[in-house]
């Protein structure tokens, strides 16, 4: 079953989600044989060209990170998107979560 959450970018910021993905006995799922794939965009209809990308990493404690450098976060326009998370392994793939991503406007910056 898909989960559903919320998360927020400070745009500039590293930022990094770590989700613990678990097997239906609640035990870390294995996911060192698995990759996935996170985007996200401004709306549902929005173009491929329009689409942004997480970086994922997973591992065999049932962790996987969702990652965007702040470099990028900076170029992208502040507002609301729409993300989803898939599990992929061999020819088939497992959406895992899904929501709404917020990237906020930094006030300040350390330079």
């Amino acid at each position: 079953m898909t989960q559903y959450a919320d998360l927020t970018i400070h745009q500039g910021n590293d930022s990094i989600f770590r989700l613990e993905v678990l097997d239906s006995d609640r035990t870390p799922k294995d996911l060192s044989s698995f990759s996935a794939k996170s985007s996200f965009k401004r709306t549902y209809k929005s173009s491929d060209s329009d689409t942004y990308h997480f970086q994922t990493a997973t591992d065999s404690a049932g962790n996987l990170d969702l990652i965007l450098d702040g470099t990028v976060s900076d170029d992208i326009k502040t507002g609301r998107y729409f993300y989803d998370v898939f599990l992929l392994k061999d020819n088939t793939s497992e959406k895992i979560l899904e929501g709404r991503l917020e990237i906020m406007p930094s006030a300040t910056s350390i330079t």
